[in-house]
């Protein structure tokens, strides 16, 4: 009778896809005025921020040969933190010493500008329309070295965008200069940009909310990406209501078990990164 998906293993049954990762709900007494993507960067050592972690390693050994150098974040609806598991997976994998970019390819309603304080112009509407160079598109994320394409001016025609070439050959330039290009998309049943973009890039990561977005509409933003040729990667679960979870009986609410919390820390205010 539960609509949505509440396991990896539901995940792989219902879609044939597997399960690449749960992130729990941002929430409680600690986590008020606080940013996830800013939370991570202050508490490395917490069960959320291990949770990115092993969606980073999922999704760096989920290709046969060499890791993914594109990866598009998708999802059926909008509020399903897509945007913010983008970033967090951004901050944490410049953090490790590599070359990452992340590129707001929601031209509709882009958030990532607002989200890191900083000007959507110029941005990738710039770029593509020859306007800037690459260089004075790309901003620098200061917390974690991390860089950003923001959308750019509003557009009336985003579709236009997204088919060019023009994008083609950008997203092949950025992939020879980046070690990971993630790009942050609309919401599948919203527009037909995602499915564009699939096509674009070397794999997609696809976001359910946790026992709420409904499991047809998985399968169906799923199936829509598949048959537009892209590649999906896996299914991320978000927002998991980790008490909840951690009491089922599926196989991976054992990654919520008190008996785990040994291994996370809780770092005091002075000690923090940012």
């Amino acid at each position: 009778m539960d609509p949505g998906f509440r396991s990896s293993e539901q995940i792989e049954r219902a879609t044939g896809f597997p399960g690449l990762g749960s992130i729990p709900k941002f929430g409680g007494l600690g986590s008020i005025g606080k940013k996830l993507e800013s939370y991570i960067l202050n508490q490395p050592r917490s069960a959320i921020t291990e949770s990115f972690h092993a969606l980073y390693t999922s999704i760096r050994f989920s290709t046969v040969g060499a890791p993914p150098r594109t990866v598009l974040i998708a999802s059926s609806l909008p509020l399903g933190g897509k945007t913010t598991i983008a970033l967090c997976l951004a901050r944490l994998w410049a953090l490790t010493g590599q070359q990452v970019l992340i590129v707001d390819a929601d031209l509709r309603t882009p958030r990532i500008h607002s989200t890191l304080g900083i000007k959507r112009e110029p941005g990738l509407i710039e770029i593509l329309d020859d306007e800037v160079s690459l260089d004075d598109a790309i901003r620098t994320d200061e917390a974690s070295g991390a860089r950003v394409i923001c959308a750019g001016r509003p557009v009336t025609n985003p579709n236009y965008y997204i088919n060019s070439e023009r994008l083609d050959v950008l997203l092949d330039q950025l992939a020879n200069r980046f070690d990971l290009v993630i790009l942050d998309s609309p919401p599948v049943m919203a527009v037909t940009d995602s499915r564009v973009l699939a096509t674009k890039v070397d794999t997609t990561v696809y976001i359910a909310k946790w026992a709420s977005t409904r499991r047809e509409i998985v399968k169906y933003g799923i199936k829509m990406i598949a048959s537009a040729g892209g590649r999906v990667n896996g299914v991320v679960l978000s927002m998991v209501d980790s008490k909840i979870h951690a009491a089922s009986r599926f196989p991976d609410a054992a990654a919520y078990n008190t008996s785990l919390n040994k291994y996370y820390m809780k770092l005091p205010k002075h000690t923090q990164l940012s």
